[in-house]
């Protein structure tokens, strides 16, 4: 809702998986596609009571919504959470596969299904928010921080859902693409640390299961099954000279 919202996380993600997305500000056109992805901070006068009946009732039709970072009152309504708690002291982020939800279809090996978010060797963390289910709304925690706090949650409101990260989609995947992580990696090199991969695949597949006649464009070039990317480790002075 905030004109200065540049959605760069989702817009990132969508380009990498092949998805087809487009950024609005205006909830009138966001609200005639069958998933939306609310990004950026929600403020009270963004989300007014009148644009969370709107929502609802969007749900309630059979629409997606998935929410980055549930702080405002309407967006916690819509998630059927409690306010959430914030904090930089979580380090692992692990989807429930047992939960079946369609959205972890693809995270199959462990690396993907436990991803990294934190260092706790240095103390450091991205800022996240625990979601906690209100009392009697029916919405279920389907990924877990370390600590025991819910990090993903999906609330079934007629044919639809909503579903809410308690962490940016930008912090998870642009941010240490980037290599601007509080060092969110379990190995040095020659590692497999799909951390910043898995949320992608999560956004894709949810599209994939829950949006009728869903395309999406294969990431892999040339339809192929696979893709091999050597990389060197030139940034580093001494490689040069080795």
């Amino acid at each position: 809702m905030d004109p200065a919202e540049k959605a760069l996380g989702d817009r990132h993600i969508a380009a990498g998986m092949g998805l087809p997305l487009f950024v609005t500000h205006d909830p009138t056109v966001a609200l005639r596609q069958p998933m939306i992805i609310l990004s950026g901070a929600l403020s009270g006068d963004e989300m007014t009571p009148a644009l969370e009946a709107r929502m609802h009732a969007y749900v309630e039709a059979g629409g997606t919504l998935i929410i980055n970072d549930p702080e405002s009152t309407g967006a916690q309504n819509l998630a059927g959470i409690k306010p959430t708690v914030a904090s930089q002291k979580r380090y692992l982020l692990k989807f429930d596969i047992a939960s079946g939800d369609p959205g972890f279809a693809h995270l199959r090996a462990w690396q993907s299904q436990t991803i990294v978010v934190g260092n706790p060797k240095e103390n450091s963390a991205d800022v996240t928010q625990s979601l906690t289910p209100a009392p009697g709304s029916g919405a279920r925690i389907v990924a877990r921080f370390d600590d025991g706090t819910g990090a993903i949650s999906v609330h079934t409101i007629g044919r639809g859902r909503v579903y809410a990260w308690g962490a940016a989609l930008f912090d998870l995947v642009v941010v240490p693409q980037n290599n601007h992580d509080p060092h969110s990696e379990r190995w040095y090199d020659n590692h497999f640390e799909p951390s910043a991969d898995a949320p992608q695949f999560v956004i894709r597949d949810w599209y994939l299961a829950y949006v009728r006649g869903a395309v999406a464009l294969d990431p892999v070039p040339d339809g192929k099954t696979g893709a091999l990317i050597i990389t060197h480790d030139i940034d580093y002075s001494l490689s040069i000279i080795n």
